[in-house]
């Protein structure tokens, strides 16, 4: 019993992870980043730029 609720959960793993990495549509990945202070958005702007 106890080895059949690994193997459920380890292909729950499997499945989340796989599903994850699939590119919808085509689309590219994208990350939100979301900003409290402009200060921060000017101070790392050349990495947001790469972001892009």
């Amino acid at each position: 019993m106890a080895r059949l609720s690994l193997v459920c959960i380890g292909l729950v793993l499997l499945a989340t992870v796989w599903s994850s990495s699939l590119n919808i549509e085509g689309s590219s990945k994208r990350v939100l980043v979301l900003l409290d202070n402009l200060a921060i958005r000017e101070s790392h702007s050349y990495y947001f730029k790469q972001l892009r």
